[in-house]
């Protein structure tokens, strides 16, 4: 069996950017996308004053959504991910916020029929609750909003990165203006507790220079569903980190990219 590639075509218009799947699993119908929109700016945001575009509605210009069948009543959602550049920016963290609500209602409906769930890509923030490996805060409430998608306090995905030792936890190179080359932790793998598991090993490669293909290094994950197939649900284990200069991701026999 080969990876098979799918894209649906996003709405980008600045960068013409896309996000597509490669996929070992047939997706059971075809890839879909949301045009929903949300305004901003959030009530009780923290991501500060705009004073460039005040109040407005954003969507979800760059994503996928894929469903893709293990078994008879195992479902994955998958979510592609790209979200709006600029983690420290103002004005881009109101809109990212509208975006992660977007995002947040597509996990929540997933949830509610009963489907794993994973949510993946450049994200473009940082998670207050796995540090990176220059322990950089978010502004946002992107990650908070997505991984608690009914509100009630209590995170319903869990950031997969948290695996990975805070000292490799970086995953984007940037140019700050002022302290000069720096890392931070953009891109995430967000995974249902139905499916954690089964996370068998998760990393950053980091075995190419981030400038010579992206500012990006990819995040990988793979999971075990045998014993899910089998009718055993392993208990949580501690997880392991591949060597990030010779693994390559993959998940469920399947991986998505985000095109940055």
């Amino acid at each position: 069996r080969h990876m098979q590639p799918y894209l649906i075509e996003g709405t980008d218009s600045a960068l013409r950017q896309q996000v597509g799947l490669l996929s070992m699993l047939r997706p059971t119908m075809r890839l879909s996308r949301t045009e929903a929109r949300k305004a901003f700016p959030l009530k009780d945001s923290s991501c500060g004053v705009c004073k460039d575009i005040g109040a407005g509605k954003t969507g979800v210009s760059k994503h996928l959504v894929a469903q893709l069948q293990l078994m008879h009543g195992h479902v994955i959602l998958v979510i592609g991910l790209h979200l709006k550049a600029y983690p420290t920016d103002s004005c881009s963290c109101h809109k990212r916020e509208a975006q992660a609500l977007v995002v947040r209602s597509l996990v929540r409906q997933a949830l509610k029929a009963g489907h794993h769930v994973v949510v993946l890509g450049d994200l473009n923030d940082f998670d207050g609750d796995v540090p990176d490996s220059e322990r950089n805060v978010p502004t946002s409430s992107v990650l908070r909003l997505i991984k608690d998608p009914d509100g009630d306090g209590r995170l319903d995905l869990w950031n997969a990165l948290e695996a990975v030792p805070e000292q490799e936890r970086y995953s984007n190179t940037w140019d700050d203006g002022v302290m000069g080359s720096r890392l931070s932790l953009l891109d995430h793998i967000l995974v249902s507790e139905s499916l954690r598991p089964f996370v068998e090993a998760v990393g950053v490669y980091h075995g190419n220079a981030a400038t010579r293909l992206s500012d990006h290094w990819p995040v990988w994950l793979r999971l075990n569903m045998l014993p899910l197939m089998s009718g055993t649900i392993p208990p949580q284990k501690q997880h392991s980190v591949g060597n990030d200069k010779n693994s390559s991701g993959g998940g469920s026999n399947s991986s998505s990219g985000n095109g940055s």
